[in-house]
């Protein structure tokens, strides 16, 4: 998959040979126009790859799926219940096209740091926290925009006599119930073994917010601050691409 919007030149920090090697689709090139998208393609067409060009636009990693709070599974039909409206949307059995199973993966330190004359910075405290959730999106054949299920909310009754007692069993569970359902649907399961050959073309964000004056102690004031860093952007990315390769 070939996306054109602007970032990093092509083929710079791309490890073609382990993405051939993988035999998983994988964006290889993110570029600044239309035109040389095409060339490219044409380019990896001569050397036996098959490529698609999809934009930033069509994946539209900034518009979330839909988060479910349940599935209710009819005679002919899943019913799928929105975690915030509440509403209930019917989509037959046929009309489920793909599950993408992922992780969602957050970091975030907190930094004291002491700032003297000439630039000296010193951190004098830091506390790092992490956080790992397993996600599941689902996607019909009209909609590329999609459905999420996430750990935390999630309401697993729907898998009756299955249900166990790990979230994470429950999970896969829940993609395995789906997709008895749904016999002509794909599961995709490989983000966790191909997600560092992603960094090149979509990078895992992170960001640093000042905190200002903060007490570090009786009567000592420092600078604080805050790291984080977020996979989310690149799972939707990932997940979305697999709705357009389908």
């Amino acid at each position: 998959a070939l996306d054109h919007t602007p970032s990093i030149t092509p083929d710079s920090s791309i490890d073609l040979g382990s993405i051939i090697e993988s035999q998983i689709p994988l964006p290889i090139a993110r570029v600044e126009s239309l035109k040389l998208a095409e060339i490219l393609a044409e380019k990896y067409h001569g050397l036996g790859l098959r490529c698609t060009i999809i934009s930033d636009a069509d994946l539209a990693a900034e518009r979330p799926p839909v988060r479910l709070s349940s599935i209710r599974i009819t005679e002919r039909n899943f019913e799928f219940i929105d975690f915030n409206a509440r509403s209930v949307t019917e989509i037959p059995f046929a009309e489920l096209a793909l599950v993408v199973t992922g992780r969602l993966s957050q970091t975030r330190t907190e930094m004291l740091e002491k700032r003297r004359r000439k630039a000296e910075t010193k951190v004098i405290d830091e506390t790092a926290t992490s956080a790992d959730e397993s996600v599941l999106d689902i996607y019909t054949r009209s909609d590329r925009v999609g459905y999420r299920v996430y750990l935390a909310g999630f309401d697993f009754s729907c898998l009756g006599d299955r249900k166990g007692l790990l979230a994470g069993e429950n999970m896969r569970r829940l993609a395995a119930l789906l997709l008895d359902s749904a016999a002509n649907a794909l599961l995709i399961d490989s983000y966790p073994k191909v997600r560092h050959l992603l960094a090149g073309i979509w990078e895992v964000e992170s960001r640093t917010d000042p905190q200002g004056l903060k007490r570090s102690g009786f009567g000592k004031v420092e600078f604080g601050k805050v790291e984080t860093s977020s996979n989310l952007q690149q799972f939707n990315k990932f997940s979305r691409m697999q709705w357009h390769l389908l």
